[in-house]
């Protein structure tokens, strides 16, 4: 689909309600008619404005989720001063301002909320260990450390002023940061060009699915014998790679396959369209900058 104006999306939003004959269109709604990027992009990651641009009602859910991340946050704060213990999922909705499945889908559960609300360390029962295809070559892990990367991406958003943790829930995010109330999600890819100048990495399709939103972004810790750079791909960019064909998906493995190349202090991506040329993602290394 063709990158829509703000007006064209309103006009489709109308035209969905009008087709599923109701005054109320939830994210699942929009994410299923396909065309929930372009309303991420034109309303700044919201979906509230965009249904009352339409002259639309949000659903109870699609309310709670124009709050800001540190009110939610907070809110766990007032419940911990309130019970004189930190809250837990029952108290939550004992309370009944908001729902555990908000926390889910901004941060992942609502225990890793806790966590960097409270600045606390996330349980260690729920430690998440190297998931089956992470790795272009999972007999190699010379040549891709999943923690490894993950460990490094926190580190450097440390030294960038962001509160970062890992993800402690599999939903295709990685690691999790806070910056001037706002939340950011990562997915960390670990690729090592030892003995090649030439990757190929994997997003599978359902972790990108589930993570179509304006404040993810994908990061690839890209590693030679001589340096290590991190090449930083907002998800509009993968979006619109996989619009273009210049990024392949893979039906048999249900998977997005990446092919990176460095050489000669040149970054790209290679396409996999015999229409398009190969994408020149230098200026994407190390731009941390472009993560807002």
């Amino acid at each position: 689909m063709a990158n829509l104006t703000k007006p064209e999306v309103i006009d489709k939003l109308k035209e969905l309600a009008k087709k599923l004959g109701t005054d109320t269109l939830k994210q699942e709604d929009i994410r299923k008619a396909g065309f929930i990027y372009q309303v991420i992009l034109n309303f700044g990651g919201k979906i509230k404005p965009a249904l009352i641009a339409a002259g639309l009602k949000p659903s109870r859910l699609g309310e709670a989720m124009s709050t800001t991340e540190e009110d939610l946050l907070q809110h766990i704060r007032d419940l911990q001063k309130k019970l004189g213990r930190p809250p837990v999922i029952i108290d939550l909705r004992r309370e009944g301002k908001f729902s555990d499945k908000i926390y889910e889908t901004r941060f992942g559960s609502f225990p890793e909320a806790r966590a960097i609300a409270l600045g606390g360390t996330p349980p260690t029962q729920s430690k998440r260990t190297q998931k089956p295809g992470d790795s272009d070559n999972m007999g190699d892990h010379f040549n891709y450390i999943g923690k490894a990367g993950e460990m490094y991406i926190i580190s450097e958003l440390l030294y960038q002023d962001y509160n970062a943790n890992l993800a402690l829930v599999d939903t295709g995010v990685d690691v999790i940061a806070t910056k001037n109330d706002k939340t950011f999600y990562f997915q960390v890819k670990n690729v090592s060009f030892k003995n090649t100048n030439t990757r190929t990495v994997p997003i599978t399709k359902s972790s990108f699915i589930n993570n179509q939103r304006g404040n993810m972004y994908y990061m690839f810790v890209l590693q030679t014998e001589k340096e290590k750079k991190v090449l930083i791909v907002p998800y509009q960019n993968i979006h619109q790679y996989i619009q273009k064909e210049i990024i392949q998906f893979d039906e048999q493995k249900r998977q997005f396959n990446i092919t990176i190349s460095i050489a000669d202090n040149t970054f790209k991506i290679h396409s996999a369209s015999n229409t398009q040329q190969d994408e020149d993602v230098k200026h994407m290394v190390e731009d941390w900058k472009v993560i807002a």
